[in-house]
């Protein structure tokens, strides 16, 4: 929900900022939301604008579905962008203090998911780098393997036992 968000000023005053960004200044209240489209990306993109972000919305090019409309959506600029070109969407999104990665492979399987998270979450890192900005990267239990413990908190082992899991744990 948009109030557990953080303000986005706070934001701005934690991130670290790493040397050699090529971009304007990040605004405090910028949000650049990768994968936009997909069930997460939306509904980031909602919390997001609700909680007073401007907010960025990465598609595929040509992706056909709508960025949510009501209220909030003045505060919502759509950009189409593949994942050949990050200096592009960078200059597109110049400003932002914040790159959210909603990317997600096309199908669940081994082969898609090989191929192209590895490239998505590259594509993240090379972005935010150019922007001078801070990389959200939504995490998953998959890396804890089947045994997933009842509870976890930063002492849990990764225990990877399937390939979506061994593949996250390498990336994160």
């Amino acid at each position: 929900p948009a109030e557990h968000l953080p303000a986005p000023a706070s934001v701005a005053r934690a991130a670290a900022r790493p040397t050699g960004a090529v971009v304007a200044t990040p605004s405090a209240a910028q949000v650049l939301v990768l994968g936009a489209r997909g069930r997460l990306g939306q509904a980031l993109v909602i919390a997001f604008s609700r909680a007073g972000w401007t907010v960025l919305a990465q598609v595929r090019p040509g992706a056909s579905r709508a960025l949510p409309p009501g209220p909030a959506a003045q505060s919502i600029r759509r950009i189409e962008s593949d994942l050949r070109d990050p200096e592009a969407l960078a200059a597109a999104a110049a400003g932002t203090a914040v790159v959210v990665n909603a990317l997600s492979p096309g199908d669940y399987g081994r082969r898609a998911w090989a191929r192209e998270v590895p490239v998505q979450i590259a594509f993240a890192l090379a972005v935010t780098r150019r922007l001078g900005a801070t990389l959200m990267q939504p995490g998953n239990v998959y890396p804890y393997g089947r045994s997933l413990p009842a509870r976890l908190d930063e002492q849990t082992p990764f225990a990877a036992d399937t390939h979506h899991g061994r593949l996250r744990q390498r990336l994160e």
